[in-house]
């Protein structure tokens, strides 16, 4: 558990800068840097005092998950934009793709990050089971859009 809360921390780190790149213009850098700041802050204090390191930390996924769902849904918006549209269309493709299957793995995770600690201590052992295999499943669909968005990624 303890490597959980770093890699939550670094993994929002690195989905942030990410983010910066594709949203630049779109939305302001100085945004993102305050809520990357602010989320790493978060993530310290959940783990000092809120949600101990071995501790499943639903908290900071729960609100990595909603940052990153928004994030994902500005840049659905960006990419419906005629101008984007003519500017960038030989990445617009492989960019939904790794798009898509971050919104697809977040939004569908979120609940299992919001009532992980409820499911893990107060389900049946096979119902946790098939929670985590349902979580194993979408984690499989996002890496598998990541892989079809590298491969229509233009060959420039």
């Amino acid at each position: 558990m303890p490597l959980l809360h770093l890699y939550v921390a670094g993994g929002f780190v690195l989905l942030s800068l990410f983010y910066n790149s594709v949203l630049n213009g779109f939305i302001n850098k100085n945004i993102i840097l305050i809520t990357v700041v602010l989320f790493s802050l978060f993530t310290v204090i959940n783990s000092s005092f809120i949600q101990k390191i071995y501790v499943y930390n639903s908290y900071a996924l729960t609100i990595e998950s909603i940052i990153v769902i928004i994030f994902s849904l500005s840049t659905y918006m960006l990419l419906l934009n005629d101008i984007v549209k003519e500017k960038n269309t030989y990445t617009i493709k492989s960019l939904n793709w790794i798009n898509s299957g971050l919104f697809i793995y977040y939004s569908s995770g979120l609940l299992i990050f919001y009532f992980g600690n409820l499911i893990t201590a107060f389900s049946p052992s096979y119902l946790v089971e098939y929670t985590w295999v349902l979580h194993a499943f979408f984690s499989t669909v996002m890496y598998a859009c990541f892989f079809t968005g590298l491969w229509k990624q233009p060959k420039n």
